[in-house]
């Protein structure tokens, strides 16, 4: 075959194309899509009665605030790592959220201690919270997955593990305005152990579904 003919033909097939958006441009409109659901499945599900003193309180606030910061720099990461040339250290930000977000627990725990407020050491039967979480996370899990399988095949196994801890952290902001357990060992082993186990999940499974299978051969 002619090398000129064979050149010739591959360009004619060649399409153009479409650069990924920046992390952050995406990520802005994967919360414009997963923050409005969380929110009427909050409202759906019913704001927790103690809800306003309880934004008042610290401690409460503090789990909040490192939770959605999770969610978002995770997300950003999850975005990034399909971004060929993306230095890998930006890939761990998330971990200083995720850290602060266990200290707060930690710091919870020994404010409950000195206080001596029992109820705020109780370790409680609480599975339900592992199904809430799956319900409120569904969407923006499925928003993220849809996102990062635009990305490069080599960055999509930290880019899952990141996606799927921003949806379920994201879920679990959510569950804390309608879950009135608050008991620091409760919440740590039902609620954050649920977001530990659907990122670890996800972060096997969805390399495996997302991946062109020339990738995964």
């Amino acid at each position: 075959m002619d090398t000129d003919r064979l050149i010739d033909s591959l360009v004619d097939d060649l399409r153009p194309v479409q650069r990924l958006a920046p992390p952050g441009r995406r990520l802005l409109r994967w919360l414009a899509v997963s923050v409005p659901v969380v929110g009427l499945i909050v409202l759906a599900m019913g704001i927790r009665p103690d809800l306003p003193p309880m934004l008042l309180d610290p401690p409460f606030m503090a789990e909040i605030g490192f939770a959605a910061a999770t969610a978002l720099t995770a997300g950003w990461a999850a975005l990034a790592a399909g971004v060929p040339g993306t230095p890998r250290w930006r890939l761990a930000l998330p971990l200083l959220p995720l850290a602060l977000w266990l200290a707060s627990f930690a710091g919870h725990w020994l404010m409950a201690v000195e206080m001596r407020h029992v109820d705020a050491l109780a370790v409680l039967f609480d599975p339900m919270c592992v199904p809430m979480i799956a319900e409120i996370g569904f969407v923006p899990a499925a928003a993220m997955a849809m996102m990062i399988r635009h990305g490069a095949a080599d960055g999509l196994r930290p880019a899952t593990l990141w996606g799927m801890l921003a949806a379920t952290a994201l879920a679990d902001v959510g569950l804390r305005m309608v879950h009135g357990v608050d008991a620091v060992p409760t919440v740590i082993i039902w609620q954050f152990g649920s977001v530990a186990l659907f990122s670890a999940l996800g972060s096997v499974a969805l390399p495996r579904l997302l991946a062109p299978r020339a990738a995964m051969a």
